[in-house]
């Protein structure tokens, strides 16, 4: 017996495209008895001339499973009814499904069920398939009014709510600017018969095996001509089906095929729209039902905005829009709208047009008018009917929001002066949306003539998306592609090539691979010195000499080369300053301004740092909107100097200024933002408020995961902060917890971070050794040091890190009485220390402590009074005098002197009066502790009888 697997494969081979449904709804075919026959054959192509996605499961819980997976598009199920009975309780948890239907042989048998959950879903049940298929027809013609794709904005910007048809643009307006700024590019590309050749190609592979589809195809390819652009889009066609779902999902792909459409379809809006125009205004209608939360959204923003993602359908006739709005029945979870929206219809809008398409439409009995993309109306009133309808009273509006309108403005400024279809690419790069941006710039690549989209740069921003997703493979890739079209296509000096150069020593240095880091960071260095040489003999290159020095800067502020630095930035910074004043130069200089403000930071002086990061801010502030990002960045800069300069006040209000802002103009779950609560997460911990930065590390981490690749270190980094601030609370065993959490992650990277892989050894040897676990203590520090020595080259390596992981080991060590191993890795430490560290440094004190335990513990007398003095030398000389470690050591030393009597007494009677010299720099001759010692030493010179010889 042949089964519903083999239904299935029959079905994918009718159809080359089966994985993905670029419509708006799909079919489910739920049976244990589907078989392979004539009947099942016919029923399926039925109803993929309805919807044309089908899939069929004889699995209740394979079906729910797949049916919960989906994101962006709703479902029809057909079951038959003993299914129907198990799967009807289990479904009001997945909105997904729309509608169910019940196909059987005896209606009777089920009758009784199928009246206990009537009105929850369920649509019908049914022995005749044709009746079946004719309802699901009406239905789905129903439900397709229902897909209203809206921006919902309030004037005063506020509100975080976003979903994936409606999108509160208060904190996510950046979705609704690139939109319009697409749709105008779109319109102003020239129209080619390639674009049409290309979708009727995909679309006749999305549809085969649907032949009634395939006809619709056969006659847009012999038929269409750009006035049939509204007749097209009225008829329920592949063409209405897939536009409209690509404009509400925002799916790149498909919106660029239909982009000679889409042109056509403004033209002809625009064309009716200048005829039409009479100043005697009109009211329209649209009925529509909403799922509860997005009609939430809406019912708080009253007095607000709505701004339409697709074309909105709308028309005059009252009666008709309240039978699409529903009756309220399908509440909760359904609410029923209907939209009344005034229209003056004395304002021309050449870029959101709207007309009366009742003469044009499909449907020619219907009077329809139709809004283009983009449309905005304003929120007048919002009132519940007592029939269960709300009533939604929107006039159109002829202006946008200010701060919208200004944001637009400013892009259309900044990216269509110019026709380069990448700029779009780049916006939605800077909104955060690398999945989005990687698709466009492919788009880019593949379906147009590059000319002057430059190869190179497509590559290069693909590069930089990878990268800040974490991904640095794929970042590798698409930068040496980058640089390989330079090398054949740019032989001349191009200032974009040492660019390259530079981001590719970037990525190596996060692989951890230094060699090749070095490598290409010198090819960098070497060409950019060598452009910039060729650059300044050319006036006409001043502009390019700019970015060529603040790249140099940047490569010398990487190597520590501060002054160096300094230099460049200043040259490029003067340079600008010659230029005219034009908003790009300034915002360059902006940029620049930020650059010497970081290495002013590095160098430690904080009141030169603030001070360029304030001018930066104050030159963007005079260009740009005021939601833009990277204002954003300015006042992230600044927490950060405040922070490292102790105004942990300013740095926090600083830092909150950045994250309330990047919300306004980027999706919540951008990197950027990550990196602001991250700060503020060390700034909480640095104050010892350890709960409040486990809470921001945490909002941290979610942001990176859902953003960056799992094999991004600064997952793993979020995970070594909140385990380092669980162990500073003492909650000793969930520091463990996730640092092993932190450890398996960073295990399982395709190319392991060494460095960070030790480091979270060291850090759980310090969890254990404050739980007094010193087995366990001394395992992980010493695993933290071999993993560092066997996988770091020794010119490569911290000497810093290399000090702590010695030290560490050797203190565990000596709780462990290994005093000889102790040792000998405490000597190790300190000969590291010497040869990087000035001698009289605290940390040079700190070893000679350890050396001075060390020798203590073994009782050799002598260089354990030898060490502990040198430590206390420095100490003395680098700390107040009250200071507790000064007090810890001196106890240390007496203690030492009083205690020890194992020397003889020669000995004894020197290291006392050694020691009492010592203490005397600390504690006065009247300290207790200081009298005792004094008789204990006169005491010793009475019993050897050489008192006078000693004091003369």
């Amino acid at each position: 017996m042949t089964t519903v697997h083999q239904l299935s494969r029959f079905m994918e081979t009718k159809t080359k495209v089966t994985q993905i449904n670029l419509e708006d709804f799909s079919v489910v075919w739920l049976d244990t008895n589907l078989l392979i026959t004539n009947d099942c054959k016919e029923m399926a192509n039925n109803l993929r001339q309805i919807i044309n996605y089908l899939k069929l499961f004889d699995n209740t819980d394979d079906c729910l499973n797949y049916i919960s997976s989906l994101t962006n598009e709703k479902v029809f199920l057909i079951t038959s009814g003993s299914l129907g009975q198990v799967i009807m309780p289990l479904i009001d948890g997945i909105p997904q499904i729309l509608s169910v239907y019940i196909y059987c042989t005896i209606a009777r048998r089920h009758r009784q069920w199928f009246d206990t959950y009537s009105g929850r879903k369920l649509h019908g049940l049914y022995t005749d398939m044709n009746l079946l298929l004719f309802e699901l027809k009406k239905e789905v013609a129903l439900q397709s009014k229902n897909l209203f794709a809206i921006s919902v904005f309030n004037q005063n910007i506020s509100n975080v709510f976003k979903e994936k048809s409606i999108q509160d643009l208060g904190h996510h307006n950046g979705t609704f600017i690139w939109f319009q700024i697409l749709i105008e590019t779109l319109l102003r590309m020239r129209q080619t018969n390639d674009a049409k050749v290309d979708m009727l190609t995909e679309c006749r592979l999305l549809y085969d095996g649907n032949n009634i589809e395939q006809d619709k195809i056969y006659d847009f390819k012999h038929n269409y001509q750009p006035s049939d652009a509204i007749r097209w889009y009225t008829r329920d066609s592949f063409a209405y089906r897939l536009l409209n779902k690509a404009l509400r999902t925002e799916n790149i792909d498909i919106i660029f095929l239909f982009r000679f459409m889409i042109k056509d379809l403004h033209q002809q809006l625009r064309q009716l729209h200048e005829m039409q125009m009479n100043g005697n205004s009109f009211t329209v209608y649209r009925g529509q039902q909403m799922s509860n939360d997005e009609f939430q959204t809406i019912r708080n923003c009253q007095n607000g905005r709505i701004a339409t993602n697709t074309y909105l359908s709308t028309t005059f006739d009252k009666d008709v829009a309240v039978i699409y709005a529903g009756d309220g029945s399908a509440r909760p979870e359904i609410e029923s709208i209907l939209f009344e929206i005034t229209v003056d219809n004395k304002s021309l809008l050449s870029l959101t047009p709207y007309a009366n398409i009742g003469s044009l439409s499909y449907y020619q009995d219907e009077s329809e008018v139709l809004f283009s993309i983009g449309t905005v109306f304003c929120i007048v009133s919002i009132t519940e009917d007592t029939n269960g309808i709300w009533h939604v009273k929107l006039n159109l509006s002829t202006e946008e929001d200010k701060e919208i309108r200004k944001v637009v403005d400013y892009f259309r400024r900044k990216m269509l002066k110019k026709t380069t279809l990448r700029d779009l690419g780049d916006y939605l790069k800077d909104m955060g949306q690398y999945d989005k941006a990687i698709s466009y710039y492919r788009v880019v690549l593949e379906r147009f003539t590059i000319n002057d989209e430059n190869e190179d740069i497509l590559y290069k921003n693909i590069a930089k998306c990878f990268e800040e997703k974490g991904d640095l493979d794929e970042a590798l890739k698409n930068y040496l592609l980058a640089l390989e079209v330079q090398m054949i296509e740019y032989t001349a000096w191009y200032t974009e090539t040492g660019k390259t150069y530079y981001f590719i020593a970037g990525i190596y240095e996060k692989k951890g691979i230094k060699t090749l880091a070095m490598k290409y960071m010198d090819k960098a260095f070497d060409y950019l010195t060598s452009l910039e040489k060729q650059q300044s003999t050319h006036k006409s290159w001043d502009s390019h000499l700019v970015e060529t020095c603040n790249y140099i800067g940047l490569i010398h502020a990487k190597r520590g080369n501060h002054q160096e630095a300094l230099a460049y930035f200043e040259k490029a910074s003067n340079k600008l300053l010659e230029l005219p004043p034009n908003d790009d130069n300034m915002l360059d200089l902006a940029s620049t301004y930020a650059h010497i403000g970081a290495v002013w930071s590095a160098l430690g002086n904080g009141d030169s740092a603030l001070k360029y990061y304030q001018e930066s801010y104050q030159l963007k502030q005079k260009i740009l909107p005021s939601s833009h990002p990277s204002l954003g960045t300015s006042f992230n800069n600044m927490g950060v100097v405040c922070s490292q300069h102790g105004n942990y006040e300013d740095a926090l209000n600083y830092y909150r200024k950045s994250i309330e802002l990047r919300q306004k103009s980027l999706p919540i779950a951008h990197i950027s933002i990550a990196a602001c609560y991250a700060n503020m997460a060390n700034l909480y911990s640095k104050q010892n408020d350890f709960t409040e930065a486990i809470n921001h590390y945490e909002k941290a981490l979610d942001i990176r995961q859902s953003c960056l690749s799992q094999d991004s270190q600064l997952i793993t980094k979020s995970y070594i902060d909140i385990a380092y601030n669980y162990d500073k609370k003492c909650d000793y065993d969930k520091s463990l917890e996730i640092y092993r959490t932190a450890l398996s992650i960073a295990m399982d990277h395709k190319v392991k971070d060494h460095v960070q892989i030790s480091s979270i050894y060291n850090r759980m040897g310090l969890v254990y050794q404050n739980q007094g676990k010193m087995t366990d203590c001394f395992e992980y520090h010493r695993n933290a040091l071999q993993t560092y020595l066997g996988n770091i080259r020794e010119n490569h390596q911290c000497p810093q890190y290399l000090v702590v992981l010695y030290e560490n080991v050797s203190f565990a060590q000596m709780e462990l009485k290994l005093y000889t191993d102790a040792l000998e890795n405490c000597q190790k430490a300190l000969t590291i220390r010497l040869k990087t560290t000035p001698d009289d440094h605290l940390s040079i004190a700190k070893l000679y402590h350890s050396l001075g335990n060390v020798y203590h513990a073994i009782t050799n007398y002598k260089l354990a009074l030898h060490y502990y003095s040198q430590s206390f030398q420095i100490q003395h000389e680098r700390l107040p005098s009250n200071h507790t470690l000064l007090e810890t050591l001196a106890n240390k030393i007496y203690k030492l002197c009083v205690e020890e009597t194992a020397l003889s007494k020669f000995d004894q009677l020197d290291l006392m009066n050694k020691v009492y010299e010592l203490l005397s720099k600390l504690w006065r001759p009247g300290n207790s502790k200081m009298i005792e010692l004094r008789n204990d030493i006169e005491q010793l010179e009475d019993k050897l009888d050489i008192l006078t010889i000693y004091w003369k």
